[in-house]
């Protein structure tokens, strides 16, 4: 088997709002797991950032497209964001790049959970993404 294992910055909503969790599928399809996985799924980037990457040749996404047996994906810690800018409650991981929906990071979170909700609580397990509460 073949495998590839991925830990990229997950963004999650900074809040309920149908632009934040936009903002935040934005910011994982183009800084996050879509740009890690993609291209190793699909064979080539997510359209959003394919102008920023070199291109594959055809020869290439054929060769890499769909090759790996598993993805393994790593998920420490997180990141809000907001439609607007200004996430809080993030782990103080990186700025993403311009235009991707305000994901910015936050301020740090509380030194054990990986950061906080949005409204500044304790963490709780605020990191995890949804579906993984219980893990």
């Amino acid at each position: 088997s073949v495998g590839f294992g991925s830990g990229p910055q997950f963004s999650r909503p900074g809040s309920d709002k149908d632009e934040d969790k936009t903002a935040s599928e934005t910011s994982n399809v183009n800084t996050g797991i879509g740009l890690t996985i993609d291209a190793l799924v699909f064979g080539d980037y997510p359209e959003a950032v394919r102008a920023s990457k070199a291109p594959f040749t055809d020869e290439e996404k054929e060769l890499i497209k769909g090759r790996i047996d598993f993805v393994g994906i790593n998920i420490y810690g997180g990141q809000n964001a907001t439609a607007g800018g200004g996430g809080g409650g993030g782990d103080g991981g990186p700025p993403g790049p311009p235009g991707d929906g305000g994901s910015d990071g936050g301020p740090p979170g509380d030194g054990g959970s990986g950061g906080g909700p949005p409204d500044g609580g304790s963490g709780g397990g605020g990191n995890k993404p949804d579906g993984f509460g219980g893990v």
